[in-house]
């Protein structure tokens, strides 16, 4: 059985923005890498055609200290363009496929890539203990859960449009006249409300606190911004029905008489990864510590990106930081506690 420095799950941004934060570490390190597809996760998979807020000089920004400086020349042509995600992932990809990133014969980097999903982790106390095991096939020091989310769901009994395929404009099961209730007005959730509109559906949108929608420009700290700031105030002069999420009645009263619902209130760890400790007990790897990204207190196991975002605390509220130059700040920010298990 290989054993491994590095074991990441997962090839999307998070594990694309370790490799490249890596690729600046002088010391040599053995990784693992595995997922089903390599091609730049489920972002990019499912939420492609999304317009992110994230800009094209945030993207430089961000991968410029790892790849030799900006492109001033691109800068200048789309600095304040928003990126849609397969664009934004896509070039991710190319800059980690770049000579900036050592192959797989580096002295520094040997990456190893394994084309399968990963179904079971368990700690391994035999014979040197301190590792992971991986499918019962593969061995690592340490291992990063880097495998994305998926849209919450609040399981009213109401058939249910799917997020992705609204988002990414794929023909929807709705039809001109029906009515869909969309919990959730935040980015997502704007770019839903707007598209539906368009095509004659009747929309109920319920949000939370004490307006439709919130705005950067008002101070709000994860505010709408830029396109979607713009299409919110489309919105605000459409006929939209908008409920507070605290208004109960109301929602119960609209979910009798519509034809379908659609959650855009954000996204939860994906499931299906069993990970156990040494003694066979089923470790909860939803527990994380949210500035390292330490999974229930191990030194050695740690979860980032989307599933496992780093927090911002403004005015005793709770944000969740889900962006490529936060995923980058709290992977990077953690490297040298990640990397310090390798000298046990």
């Amino acid at each position: 059985m290989d054993t491994y420095d590095i074991c990441m799950v997962g090839y999307g941004i998070a594990t694309l923005s370790s490799l490249l934060i890596l690729s600046k570490i002088s010391k040599p390190l053995r990784i693992v890498i595995f997922d089903p597809y390599f091609d730049g996760g489920l972002l990019r998979r499912r939420y492609g055609k999304v317009r992110s807020n994230t800009t094209w000089y945030q993207f430089v920004d961000a991968v410029a200290p790892f790849c030799g400086g900006r492109n001033e020349e691109n800068l200048r042509i789309r600095a304040n363009e928003v990126t849609p995600l397969e664009d934004l992932v896509s070039a991710l990809l190319k800059v980690v496929q770049s000579p900036c990133i050592p192959k797989e014969d580096s002295q520094n980097l040997q990456i190893t890539y394994i084309c399968e999903e990963v179904k079971t982790i368990r700690e391994d106390s035999f014979p040197e203990g301190g590792n992971w095991i991986i499918n019962n096939t593969t061995k690592a020091k340490i291992v990063l859960l880097n495998y994305g989310a998926h849209p919450k769901c609040l399981k009213y009994p109401k058939p249910t449009l799917q997020l992705d395929a609204v988002l990414n404009g794929n023909q929807l099961p709705c039809i001109r006249g029906q009515k869909v209730i969309i919990f959730g007005t935040m980015h997502s959730g704007v770019l839903c409300i707007n598209r539906l509109i368009h095509e004659g559906i009747r929309v109920v949108a319920v949000y939370n606190g004490n307006s439709p929608f919130k705005f950067t420009r008002d101070g709000e700290y994860d505010g709408l911004k830029q396109e979607s700031a713009s299409i919110a105030d489309y919105l605000l002069n459409c006929s939209i029905a908008y409920i507070s999420s605290n208004d109960e009645e109301r929602i119960k009263a609209e979910l009798e008489t519509c034809d379908w619902v659609l959650y855009a209130c954000g996204f939860t760890a994906n499931e299906g990864i069993m990970v156990y400790d040494c003694n066979g007990g089923q470790i909860d790897i939803r527990n994380y510590d949210e500035k390292t990204g330490s999974i229930c207190g191990r030194m050695n196991l740690f979860g980032y990106g989307i599933a496992y975002p780093s927090s911002t605390m403004v005015n005793e509220k709770k944000y969740f930081d889900v962006s490529l130059p936060a995923f980058m700040n709290h992977i990077g920010g953690n490297m040298d506690l990640i990397l310090k298990y390798l000298e046990k």
